[in-house]
């Protein structure tokens, strides 16, 4: 390979090269983008999905919490004096005074009530400790009422519980609360991971504990100016009390509107509506007590007994004298209903209780955390993206690669023939010059030597003649050749030229005689073996004369090429030509006794201005024009020419032409 195409090939090499770098670091980046975005969105369908997991299981708990909120005071002490009005329930109550029971001891509970099964016992803790139940009242009392309509054995289990319940519960605190229940503050939030999606978290969760004490709140308004015994409550507590009233019954009966048919995610959006509403009157103050004699708090969520009872309690204040009222929730009952709340979502889902004083950890942990309950949400596993084997995307990248490619490869064939017909005319011109050179030259000097009289000898002068005849033969056959070529390259691809008819022995004698000349003109002996018995009546349409340039190119190659080296006793100057008829063609085989084509060059030896290793000599002339005009001659005769091995020595050149049914 020369230097000029083998720079030439380089540069076609580092562009490809940069095309397909490029094009590769495109290809990687979109994959990369689309994994990434396969990603992001799998992450944000599991946030969407936990997100409704966590309003399913708050709005669970909302109206049973809403309708603890909603109970009156009055109603934690199994007997109320009649007759009393709100404010002075509670203060004690002459002899003789008759009594009504509390709802929470004689109405029984509905069958398939959800929230009511949840709830294990209600309690009350007055300023001496003692704890109390106004499911599990004493003997005595229940005689001093004469209330026979009593479920002693819900009375019975109730004593249990609150047996067991009074072993279990934790050490009020001076505000009147658990000392388990005090909130976390929602500012002590380690910032272990991004600050907005943290505040975004937080944010939701305060959301979402404000939504659930404006319900707690809407039922306890309404349950303070709507409750009595047996009379109407003649006056408000407070000069703002027929406003709040007012409106803590229409938030009331919208709550109730919800909860009674809609599912729970509508109690979510309900909550969500009213939080936009209203989100600057809404402040979470932990000690915030209604107005009046009567105050009472929020209910506080606690976790007792080593962390695995749930109770709420809330503070009361009955004429500056402290009560604690609480539900005892029957957290394994509750669990698993949360649990089946979502399982459609996160089947493996489980709730782990927050210890008190527990800030969140990260972003995560604040979105987890349930709004009523002190729980924390853990999903379990989220099944892992996988992108689709192909996309709009990656369809786009395949079909810009084989372009890309195509494009390449294209360019490298145009290239390649690009180089190849320089070459070509470089070997062309190269070829033509040389051949051109010898006999101009010796024209020049004879006809300049004659035309000046410096040969005077006629022998001389005979033999200078006979040089310049033969030198134009040669060159008039070099042009000859070239023009040949020529035109059939210029020649439009197509049916075979067709002429004659010819029969095969007539053409046989046309083409002998000449080619025995020739190979006596280079010392060679032609045999010809010719077998056409097979032909019958057919034809060739060929023109005897291209055939008779094929053949004479042949036994030309053959004399140049086959000839010994020295002229000695048992030299080989045979050339055989064998002419026969197989199948429906006939062939002309011309074979020699030179040293043939070597392997190497057999891909090659029809190219145009090519020669073997042997022809290379500079003793033997030649354009390399010679096989490659006369496989073109043979191809516009319909025919074929080809290199074989038949006899076995030499060079071997077969030429067929077929045969045709005589016309007529």
């Amino acid at each position: 390979m020369n230097p000029r195409r083998r720079i030439t090939w380089f540069v076609y090499a580092v562009c490809v090269a940069l095309l397909v770098h490029g094009l590769g670091w495109v290809s990687w980046q979109v994959i990369r983008l689309e994994r990434a975005e396969v990603r992001a969105r799998a992450e944000n369908d599991r946030r969407d999905a936990e997100r409704l997991a966590l309003w399913r299981m708050d709005s669970l708990v909302a109206p049973l919490i809403a309708r603890e909120s909603a109970r009156p005071y009055l109603q934690y002490r199994p007997f109320i004096p009649a007759g009393r009005t709100h404010d002075d329930a509670w203060q004690p109550a002459p002899d003789g005074t008759p009594l009504v029971p509390s709802p929470l001891l004689t109405e029984p509970r509905q069958p398939g009530d959800v929230s009511g099964d949840l709830v294990r016992l209600h309690f009350l803790i007055d300023p001496d400790g003692i704890v109390t139940s106004p499911e599990a009242p004493s003997d005595d009392v229940v005689g001093a009422a004469g209330v026979p309509a009593i479920d002693y054995e819900r009375v019975d289990a109730s004593k249990a519980a609150l047996a067991e319940l009074t072993r279990v519960i934790g050490d009020l605190d001076a505000t009147g609360r658990l000392a388990s229940s005090r909130r976390p503050s929602r500012t002590s939030v380690r910032m272990s991971g991004p600050s907005s999606e943290l505040r975004q978290s937080v944010q939701e969760l305060d959301a979402r504990n404000m939504a659930a004490e404006r319900a707690f709140n809407s039922q306890l308004g309404a349950s303070k100016s709507g409750y009595s015994y047996g009379r109407e409550q003649a006056r408000a507590d407070s000069d703002d009390a027929p406003m709040l009233a007012e409106r803590a019954e229409e938030e009331g009966a919208g709550l109730d509107g919800v909860t009674a048919g809609a599912p729970v995610e509508a109690l979510a959006d309900q909550m969500t509506e009213s939080i936009a509403a209203d989100i600057s009157s809404l402040a979470f103050n932990e000690s915030r007590l209604d107005s009046g004699p009567v105050r009472v708090a929020p209910f506080e969520p606690a976790w007792i007994g080593s962390g695995r009872e749930l109770v709420f309690v809330r503070q009361v204040l009955v004429h500056g004298v402290a009560y604690r009222q609480g539900v005892w929730i029957d957290w394994p009952e509750l669990e698993r209903q949360l649990i089946d709340a979502q399982r459609d979502l996160f089947p493996g889902a489980q709730l782990e209780p927050i210890l008190p004083d527990e800030a969140p950890e990260d972003y995560e942990d604040a979105a987890r955390r349930l709004a009523i309950v002190p729980a924390r949400f853990e999903p379990g596993d989220w099944p892992t993206p996988t992108a689709p084997v192909m996309t709009p995307a990656r369809w786009s990248l395949v079909l810009t690669w084989i372009a890309v490619l195509a494009a390449a490869v294209a360019i490298g064939v145009v290239l390649q023939t690009s180089i190849s017909l320089s070459e070509r005319r470089g070997r062309f011109v190269s070829a033509v010059t040389h051949e051109l050179r010898t006999p101009l030259t010796t024209f020049r000097l004879y006809a300049g030597m004659l035309a000046d009289g410096m040969v005077s000898d006629e022998t001389a002068r005979a033999e200078y003649l006979d040089t310049l005849k033969r030198e134009s033969g040669r060159l008039s056959g070099i042009v000859e050749n070239v023009l040949e070529y020529a035109r059939l390259s210029r020649r439009a691809t197509g049916q075979p030229q067709r002429v004659g008819p010819v029969s095969p022995d007539e053409l046989l004698v046309r083409v002998r005689p000449m080619l025995s000349r020739r190979a006596e003109q280079g010392g060679m002996d032609l045999i010809v073996s010719a077998d056409l018995d097979d032909a019958g009546d057919r034809v060739v349409h060929v023109d005897p004369q291209s055939v008779e340039r094929i053949l004479s190119n042949l036994v030309d190659n053959a004399c140049r090429y086959a000839a010994p080296e020295e002229d000695t006793e048992h030299a080989e100057t045979r050339i055989h030509l064998d002419v026969g008829v197989r199948g429906g063609d006939i062939e002309f085989l011309v074979a020699d006794y030179g040293p043939g084509v070597a392997p190497s060059e057999r891909a090659q030896i029809f190219g145009e201005f090519r020669r073997g290793g042997a022809g290379a000599r500079a003793d033997r002339s030649g354009l390399g024009l010679g096989l490659a005009l006369s496989r073109g001659l043979a191809r516009e005769a319909g025919g074929e020419l080809s290199l074989v091995r038949r006899r076995g020595h030499g060079a071997e050149f077969l030429l067929t032409i077929p045969l045709s049914d005589a016309p007529g």
